[in-house]
């Protein structure tokens, strides 16, 4: 192509020592779809699939395959932008060799781009390389995995490139720099490739019951797009299967605090910050489950960031909650009962975390001026398959010396007055789902 507009589509285009494609010489509005392109730019390592190049922009690339060309998959050398690279399959690109060798999936030059729901994979160099003059380049719902994994035609590598890089000027333009993650800056105002947006930080995420909680920090208003990952060594995404996209300040986040992060943040390097934290509980969405790996992007202002950290989808902490009563006589707190009268204390628990509770205990303390009941104390279990012993202490329930109930100590026959507290010791799990979560105890002590 070369100036005006067309339509290349349905066609085949490979094992050429040139560029498979090129738009050139202040192409516009050209549309390229359905076609195969493949081995190109043999001996000629800067030769790509398809380049949109000098000046050309506002074209549509859609729907095609783009694989094993030496240079990159899809290039857009000193594009004026505002193009839109979505639906295609960009897999094993940037393969050729020496000095000049372009080397990512998808290179990103001019403002106004957008690439989206593509195949980004196992390309020799970065899935998404967003050169340090490009801006407002949106990088959305994208499958992007396994990039700078492959070795190059001389067999070198991996080059152990990521998923998307966003370059400073002093970055190589070609292939990046090492360690080529760009870590987060203080007030976000460094200059390159997308401005170096900062990536969110993920400092958790939870299941409980049903839903999924996803805690940390990005800049204000970001739109967080949620990836299960495919890790690669940087601990970096890479973003393999978009889930959700979440707003950083809606009606959805409910923490509305700032906060400062900084490095190392779950063992990675994340750099440093102050701004907004964010807090979402959403249903836990297909495919993700405990131990599921997450990373995410931000986008603001129409620009897209890297890959943020990985964070590892934990089980929340068991939360086991203490409800105590005095349901016999009927509900004996609510009015004063005679001396000589039996009240029931009882506790009911539940686990209402994420997690089984294991070997946990209850120590209830006796009530002063009452005389413990022998052989009173019960254990409601259901079905949750933990065991329990009961023990007894008349030491004030601090050391737990336990002794068993003995002598009455002046109380009336079948109680005994010696004893302070009684701990029931559980082993095995209280596991997280009702109705199997919950049981109660309860002991019955006579008025004096």
């Amino acid at each position: 192509g070369g100036g005006g507009s067309g339509t290349i589509r349905n066609n085949l285009v490979g094992f050429s020592a040139g560029k498979g494609l090129q738009l050139g010489g202040g192409s516009t509005a050209w549309l390229v779809e359905n076609n195969e392109v493949r081995f190109n730019g043999i001996g000629n390592p800067s030769l790509d699939g398809i380049d949109i190049e000098n000046g050309s922009g506002g074209c549509t690339v859609r729907g095609n395959l783009f694989v094993g060309n030496e240079g990159a998959g899809i290039d857009t050398f000193q594009s004026s932008g505002g193009n839109t690279i979505e639906n295609n399959t960009v897999t094993g690109n940037g393969i050729g060799t020496g000095a000049s060798a372009v080397t990512p999936g998808v290179r990103v030059y001019g403002a106004g781009s957008t690439v989206s729901l593509n195949i980004i994979n196992a390309n020799f160099g970065a899935g998404v390389m967003v050169t340090s003059g490009a801006t407002a380049s949106v990088i959305t719902r994208n499958s992007i995995f396994a990039n700078g994994t492959i070795t190059n035609k001389s067999a070198a590598g991996p080059s152990g490139q990521i998923g998307i890089d966003l370059l400073s000027a002093a970055n190589s333009q070609l292939a990046g720099t090492s360690p080529f993650v760009t870590t987060n800056d203080s007030g976000d105002a460094d200059a390159g490739g997308n401005g170096l947006l900062n990536f969110p930080v993920l400092t958790s995420a939870r299941v409980i019951g049903g839903n999924i909680t996803l805690q940390g920090y990005s800049r204000p208003g970001a739109a967080i797009e949620l990836f299960v990952a495919a890790p690669d060594p940087s601990g970096f995404g890479e973003g393999q299967t978009y889930l959700l996209t979440l707003t950083e300040g809606s009606a959805a986040d409910t923490d509305a605090g700032t906060g400062t992060y900084t490095s190392p943040l779950n063992g990675l390097n994340v750099g440093t910050d102050t701004t907004n934290l964010f807090s979402f509980t959403i249903p836990v969405p297909a495919g993700v489950a405990v131990g599921t790996v997450l990373t995410s992007t931000a986008t603001l202002s129409g620009a897209t960031s890297e890959f943020s950290g990985n964070v590892t989808v934990a089980a929340a902490p068991p939360d086991v909650t203490l409800v105590k009563s005095c349901p016999a006589p009927a509900d004996c707190t609510t009015a004063p009962q005679q001396p000589g009268t039996d009240l029931t204390y009882q506790i009911d628990f539940a686990n209402v975390g994420g997690s089984p509770a294991q070997s946990f205990v209850i120590t209830d303390q006796i009530p002063s001026d009452t005389d413990f009941k022998v052989g009173s104390v019960t254990t409601n279990l259901g079905t949750t398959g933990l065991t329990v012993s009961v023990v007894y202490s008349n030491d004030g329930g601090t050391t737990y010396t336990y002794t068993p109930v003995s002598g009455a100590g002046g109380a009336p026959a079948g109680y005994d007055r010696s004893v302070t507290h009684v701990r029931w010791v559980f082993t095995g799990n209280l596991v997280q789902t009702a109705p199997n979560n919950a049981g109660s105890v309860s002991f019955i002590a006579r008025i004096r």
